[in-house]
């Protein structure tokens, strides 16, 4: 017998994918089904970009999702950086934390620009709420390695599948939860832990780094003598620790909620395990 896939993926073009997510697989529960069922309009209403994004078919459920791995290489250390899972106006638009509020540039972006964690080149070229313009060349940047960083990038997501920014009960993977279930999210989860595994031992080089900005992509990725996620520990600096994956041996570290980037403890954090990386590789 064939085994099936839960998510299959393709890629569309540079760091946009197209999944596919068997319901039948997901549910094995008629009740479960039908709860989903019931939930789906709410959800895909929650979002108007959620229509470019899902196409809902009897048995599988049809997305966009974004992801940033450059296959090219150089002489920097790579780094992982794994987020929860998309906002639906960022695969939308293309990119990552694509913008807050009216179009202006993310707290995301702006915190790693002044820790010198990730800085683009042609930032300076664009006016402050000409977005669309920008996420473009940065992609370019990202892709190309042509940016100001003692690191080389990559962007991953421990959950692929879209959902609002904020402001409803279908954001985050709170929202995901409350669409598929807290069952049906744990079997989503297992695909996306399995996943990053993979990508891990294909981006990263041994004793380089992970770093985690959301609580299930900490716990998911750590090892069981890994600290436990706790916000006292992540706003101080202290989710570090070891991870060997069937012999090959990496650094994670968990940082606080990205809304939490503006304030100086999150700055400091990253700052942190910036140095951290960089005295072990020297």
């Amino acid at each position: 017998m064939i085994s099936q896939a839960l998510i299959k993926s393709r890629e569309l073009k540079p760091g946009i994918k197209e999944c596919r997510l068997n319901l039948t697989l997901l549910f094995d529960d008629e009740e479960q089904r039908r709860r989903f069922e019931k939930r789906w309009p709410a959800f895909y209403e929650a979002d108007p970009q959620n229509g470019d994004i899902f196409c809902k078919k009897p048995d599988e459920l049809i997305y966009l999702t974004e992801e940033f791995i450059p296959s090219r290489d150089n002489e920097r250390p790579p780094l992982l950086l794994i987020l929860g899972n998309p906002a639906s106006h960022s695969v939308a638009s293309g990119f990552c934390f694509a913008f807050e509020g009216k179009g202006r540039e993310h707290r995301f972006w702006r915190s790693l620009n002044k820790v010198g964690l990730l800085r683009f080149s042609s930032d300076s070229e664009f006016p402050e709420y000409a977005w669309q313009e920008q996420i473009e060349v940065r992609k370019r940047e990202l892709f190309d390695l042509s940016y100001e960083s003692p690191f080389r990038i990559g962007i991953s997501l421990y959950f692929t599948i879209p959902s609002p920014a904020s402001g409803s009960k279908w954001a985050g993977i709170s929202g995901l939860e409350n669409l598929f279930g807290r069952k049906g999210l744990r079997r989503i989860e297992v695909e996306g832990r399995n996943r990053i595994g993979n990508l891990i031992r294909k981006f990263l080089n041994p004793g380089c780094g992970v770093i985690a900005f959301q609580k299930d992509a900490y716990e998911g990725i750590r090892s069981s003598q890994g600290p436990e996620y706790n916000r006292t520990m992540a706003l101080e600096g202290a989710l570090s620790t070891k991870v060997s994956l069937d012999g090959f041996d990496f650094w994670l570290f968990g940082v606080p909620p990205t809304r939490l980037a503006y304030s100086k403890q999150f700055q400091d954090v990253l700052s942190g395990i910036m140095e951290k990386l960089l005295n072990i590789r020297s």
